[in-house]
């Protein structure tokens, strides 16, 4: 569950792998939602697809292997919407894809303006904190031979709100409309919906993305219709009461 709260979001200018889209602003989560504390596993869909609400979409594992706990990849926006529409007929409950703004809020998983900076919830980066191109060094991290694979979604620590590999192992799909630059986006944490709406933004980084990828503010765009092996989605839903 990702507690209610105000909170930054975005990065500073001089942060490296800054990009104009990442403009800091404060969000207001006026009331707790949940999230997945794991991406969408290959068990969980392929769940739905024996109860009919996925179609025939088996999709593959690009070599990685398909252990059940693993996140499901390979399947697009569009798959996702209808993962979630069959979760929320299953369970009665309304589940959805997360906004940018509570996606980035629970990555960092502080719930106050005054927090501390970070680009990586954990601080400086390292190969044993999150699933990524360990070639690669951030600010002189260090390096490592790459897996060049997806991990389980159990793998390594939870951030402080309880949820698993929200920085690497996939990017993560979220409810907003692709803007490059987005304008002035809700401050309540709501997805944007205008905008290039056949693309999605994806947030998060993957296994095979470099370390400035990781950071809770990076955004990529994602075609609605089109999978990809380093690409998987989380679940939320709102909860009841105040």
């Amino acid at each position: 569950m990702a507690p209610a709260g105000s909170a930054k979001i975005g990065s500073p200018g001089d942060e490296k792998g800054h990009d104009p889209g990442e403009t800091q602003r404060t969000v207001t989560i006026a009331k707790p939602f949940a999230l997945g504390r794991f991406a969408v596993t290959f068990r969980e869909w392929d769940a739905c697809v024996a109860d009919g609400g996925c179609g025939d979409t088996e999709p593959g594992d690009f070599g990685m292997g398909r252990n059940p706990r693993q996140p499901v990849i390979l399947v697009t926006v569009e798959d996702a919407e209808r993962y979630v529409a069959w979760l929320s007929k299953k369970t009665g409950h309304a589940y959805r894809l997360p906004s940018e703004a509570e996606w980035e809020y629970a990555a960092r998983a502080c719930r106050a303006p005054d927090c501390p900076y970070q680009a990586f919830w954990f601080g400086p980066i390292h190969p044993k904190a999150a699933v990524y191109d360990w070639k690669q060094s951030y600010l002189g991290s260090p390096t490592s031979a790459q897996k060049s694979a997806t991990q389980t979604v159990d793998s390594g620590a939870p951030n402080p709100f309880g949820l698993y590999n929200m920085l690497g192992n996939v990017r993560q799909m979220t409810a907003d409309c692709w803007n490059p630059i987005p304008p002035a986006a809700p401050s309540d944490g709501k997805a944007l919906k205008s905008g290039d709406c056949g693309q999605r933004a994806t947030r998060g980084g993957s296994w095979n993305d470099a370390p400035q990828d990781l950071r809770a503010a990076a955004r990529r765009a994602a075609l609605v219709d089109e999978p990809s092996a380093q690409i998987g989605f989380r679940v939320a839903r709102d909860l009841e009461g105040p």
